[in-house]
């Protein structure tokens, strides 16, 4: 076995509890979610559940779309959808997140099409994890 010499054992373990301190400190104990539901509903609950699957120990609270984008707080990340495109068979849209450095990040545009109905909810719930999943989240 590895033996580290008795100078070098403090210091080693004083950097790896650095390293754990520092990444836990950047995971996120909330979700500060911003969806327009007034407009939207649809698609603000199906990803506000994909949210909730993704993250089930963190605590979503949904804040109207309408308000300012919300500076999240320690231990929080911003997010909200943004609608590019919608009819009855087309949506597209992206996600844009802010952590609590205050960096804004946006998400990649993501279409969703459906050929042979009009969208509907039960629709969604695909286009939600795909959307969550693309932008690669700080989750």
């Amino acid at each position: 076995m590895f033996q580290l010499k008795p100078v070098l054992r403090p210091l080693t373990i004083a950097f790896f509890l650095t390293a754990g301190f520092q990444v836990s400190s950047q995971n996120p104990s909330s979700i500060l979610f911003q969806c327009d539901t007034s407009d939207q509903p649809v698609i603000c609950a199906a990803l506000a559940d994909a949210l909730r699957e993704k993250s089930p120990n963190l605590a979503l609270m949904h804040v109207e779309a309408t308000a300012p984008f919300a500076a999240p707080t320690k231990g929080q990340v911003t997010i909200r959808y943004l609608e590019k495109t919608r009819d009855d068979a087309r949506l597209s849209g992206h996600l844009v997140w802010q952590d609590q450095t205050g960096q804004q990040t946006q998400g990649p545009v993501l279409e969703f099409t459906v050929m042979d109905r009009n969208l509907e909810t039960a629709n969604l719930a695909p286009y939600a994890h795909a959307l969550i999943k693309a932008s690669d989240l700080p989750l």
